[in-house]
């Protein structure tokens, strides 16, 4: 809900008509999208490995990262989690000890585990949930989602990060993109100051996710979009 209504809402400002697609999660962080899509708001935290195939916007939320557990779990630190099968879609770079993130040092607590991948991450929970994988590290607003809509699981330790969830623009796009990136850019900057994402964020996760992304330097990045 939240990432389709900034979507409309970043069309609208264009002057354009909304119109979606569903690639997997795998074509839409690797870039080479061979222009069948223009910009995908996708809940996607910005990281150095994704900028050499895309281009970030200004992000339109900022949500911490945890560990979900199932309720019945013998864990009491994360550091317990050394050993196990974890999911997530950062959780392959956090386990394989890579994973950069512009402005944050994120600290490593688990060694050793076997990373297990999910395109939805709801899946993945559902199967922390059966007891047939130990965690899954993820946003807290999926993560309480899920437990409000019944399943038996509980965060675990605090937050190991937080996820700058940005809109992504092609790097090999056939087309020139700067103009279109700058201009989205200054949309979602409008949307913040405005307090509209900020509504918006409150009304599907009771949570602002906005006001804290608002205050990211998307120009840190240092991108030199063409």
């Amino acid at each position: 809900g939240y990432d389709a209504d900034t979507s409309k809402l970043v069309a609208k400002a264009l002057g354009v008509e909304a119109c979606f697609v569903t690639p997997t999660w795998s074509e839409e962080i690797s870039g080479h999208w061979n222009d069948r899509w223009d910009i995908a708001f996708v809940s996607m935290g910005i990281t150095y490995k994704r900028m050499q195939g895309l281009y970030f916007t200004q992000p339109y939320a900022a949500e911490a990262e945890r560990f979900f557990v199932r309720k019945a779990a013998p864990f009491t630190s994360v550091s317990q989690l050394s050993g196990k099968r974890l999911g997530g879609c950062f959780a392959q770079y956090y386990i394989q000890r890579t994973l950069r993130l512009p402005g944050q040092r994120v600290r490593f607590r688990v060694d050793h585990a076997t990373f297990v991948g999910y395109d939805v991450e709801k899946n993945g929970l559902a199967m922390v949930a059966k007891g047939k994988l130990d965690a899954f590290l993820c946003g807290v607003a999926v993560g309480g989602k899920a437990i409000r809509e019944g399943l038996p699981l509980r965060a675990l330790g605090g937050d190991q990060y937080v996820a700058y969830l940005s809109g992504a623009v092609d790097r090999f796009s056939g087309l020139s993109v700067a103009a279109f990136a700058a201009r989205v850019d200054a949309i979602v900057h409008t949307l913040l100051a405005s307090g509209t994402l900020r509504r918006l964020s409150l009304h599907y996760f009771n949570t602002d996710f906005a006001t804290q992304a608002s205050r990211f330097d998307v120009a840190s990045l240092r991108q030199q979009v063409k």
